[in-house]
């Protein structure tokens, strides 16, 4: 009958609304076992489509006025807020109790899970093994031999030479 949105509702409406100024001006007609008059019907429809549209104009006033707390709560006392909340921390110590005073809760250090524990303990073995790394006893127990001076070289017995001439390109 009419579309299930609100312009189809109020075109609907409006269209029905016209039908019956035009063709039952004047006259009864029996809807759902009531008797109406066909202005009274026009008078109840375009009540409705007027409501309707108050309600529109009230959303959109209530939607601007959101938007609007919601910038300033964004912009002004949002940031406000946490600054006061590091400034109450600050003057009465982050674990203090008198902090609930202002509503803030002192801070709780949580301590890591078993699975993050794990998981540090396997990192820093391996950042231990890429970097070489090693603890002062196992330092301790390295020992080299004892570095010799180098020999000189010995002079090739063959008089010839090991590396053939260079040839000129012609």
């Amino acid at each position: 009958m009419y579309a299930r949105t609100k312009g189809g509702l109020i075109s609907s409406i409006r269209s029905v609304v016209a039908g019956l100024a035009s063709r039952f001006a004047g006259q009864t007609l029996t809807v759902n076992s009531t008797a109406y008059k066909a202005e009274d019907l026009v008078a109840l429809l375009d009540g409705f489509v007027a409501q309707l549209q108050e309600v529109d104009a009230a959303y959109a006033t209530w939607k601007q006025k959101l938007d609007a707390w919601k910038t300033v709560e964004a912009t002004k006392v949002t940031p406000l807020m946490s600054a006061l909340a590091r400034t109450l921390q600050g003057a009465f110590g982050a674990t203090n109790p008198a902090l609930g005073e202002f509503g803030l809760a002192p801070l709780r250090r949580t301590a890591p899970s078993a699975e993050t524990v794990a998981s540090a303990v396997e990192k820093r073995r391996a950042t231990r093994i890429a970097r070489h790394t090693l603890g002062r006893r196992q330092r301790a127990a390295i020992h080299g031999a004892p570095v010799t001076a180098p020999t000189a070289p010995t002079a090739p017995t063959d008089a010839s030479p090991s590396v053939a001439p260079m040839r000129k390109a012609s």
